[in-house]
C-alpha cells in the first residue's frame, strides 16, 4: 500500500508541510499530486477552507488515478485503479480494509496529528479573518 495526498495547490499550502512531514516521520511509500480525483475535500473547498484528502490505496494506484483524472476520468481498461473497483460503490466494506491499510492510515494520520499540534503556526480560516 501507499499514501496518496492531494489535491495539492493552494487550497493545501499549510497542511502540505505537515503532511511532508508525516511522510518523512513515517517512510510510507508517498505520492501526491494536484490531479486528485473528487472526494470528501470538495465540501471544504467550496468554503475556501484549507482541504486535502489523505488515502491509503493498493500500490501503484496512486500514479494509475492521477491517469485517471487526466483522461478525464476514464479508467484506463489495461491498467484501471484497483481502489475504483470498491470505493464509494455499494461493494465498499469494512471487511476489505486490510489490518496492514488501517494501521498505515492509523500510524499516519497519528504522526500527522501530533506534528499539527507542534506546530507554532497555522493559518485560520479565512472566514475567521474577515472583519464583520
Amino acid at each position: 500500500e501507499e499514501v496518496f495526498v492531494g489535491p495539492i495547490g493552494m487550497n493545501s499550502r499549510t497542511i502540505i508541510r505537515y503532511v511532508h512531514d508525516a511522510a518523512k516521520k513515517t517512510g510510507f511509500p508517498f505520492f501526491e499530486s494536484t490531479d486528485f480525483p473528487p472526494s470528501d475535500h470538495l465540501s471544504f473547498a467550496r468554503f475556501d477552507l484549507q482541504d486535502i484528502t489523505i488515502s491509503i490505496v493498493p500500490k501503484g494506484d496512486s500514479e494509475r488515478l492521477i491517469k485517471y483524472v487526466q483522461n478525464g476520468y476514464k479508467p484506463d481498461s489495461l491498467d484501471a485503479p484497483k481502489v475504483l473497483g470498491v470505493m464509494h460503490t455499494v461493494d465498499d466494506r469494512s471487511n476489505l480494509i486490510s489490518p496492514a491499510s488501517l494501521k498505515m492510515s492509523y500510524d499516519f494520520t497519528r504522526t500527522l496529528l501530533l506534528l499539527l499540534n507542534e506546530g507554532r503556526f497555522l493559518e485560520p480560516p479565512k472566514e475567521l479573518l474577515k472583519k464583520k
